[in-house]
C-alpha cells in the first residue's frame, strides 16, 4: 500500500511538473510594443528604416495606411518617398502616426505630436514633435 501511494504521488508530481513548466516558460519577458502607423499620400511607395536597439524596415503602398507593432524606444529614422530620403530621430515610446504628404508639396501644417507629417520639402517640419529631421 505504501509503495502504491508513493507511485501515485510521484506520478502526480511529474504530471504537475510537465503541466506547470511550459506555463512558466511562456510567461517570460514579453516585448514592450507600441503602434507605428504609416499613412502614404504619395503616388509611390513610402518606407521607413528604424535603427536602435531593434531594426525595422517598413514599407507602405501608395495611397494606403498600415499599422505596425514596434518595440518602444528611440530610433534613428530614414524615410524614403518621392525619390528622396530624409534622416532624423524618432521617439517611439507611445503610439505615433506618420503621414507622408503628396510629392512636390509642403505639408499645410506639421500635424500634432502624435500625428506628424513628413514632407521632404520643408526643413522645419516637426521640429517640436517626436520625429525630428537631422539638419
Amino acid at each position: 500500500m505504501k509503495k502504491k501511494t508513493i507511485i501515485i504521488a510521484l506520478t502526480l508530481f511529474v504530471l504537475i511538473f510537465v503541466w506547470v513548466m511550459p506555463v512558466l516558460a511562456g510567461s517570460g519577458d514579453k516585448p514592450d510594443l507600441t503602434y507605428l502607423t504609416l499613412v502614404n499620400k504619395t503616388d509611390g511607395k513610402a518606407s521607413v528604416q528604424l535603427v536602435g536597439d531593434h531594426f525595422y524596415y517598413l514599407t507602405v503602398a501608395p495611397g494606403t495606411i498600415k499599422t505596425f507593432h514596434v518595440e518602444k524606444g528611440n530610433y534613428i529614422s530614414t524615410n524614403y518617398a518621392c525619390g528622396r530620403s530624409s534622416s532624423g530621430v524618432v521617439n517611439l515610446h507611445a503610439r505615433l502616426r506618420l503621414t507622408y504628404v503628396a510629392c512636390n508639396r509642403v505639408a499645410p501644417n506639421f500635424g500634432e505630436p502624435s500625428e506628424e507629417k513628413i514632407s521632404f520639402y520643408d526643413e522645419n517640419a516637426g521640429t517640436h514633435w517626436r520625429y525630428q529631421r537631422f539638419k
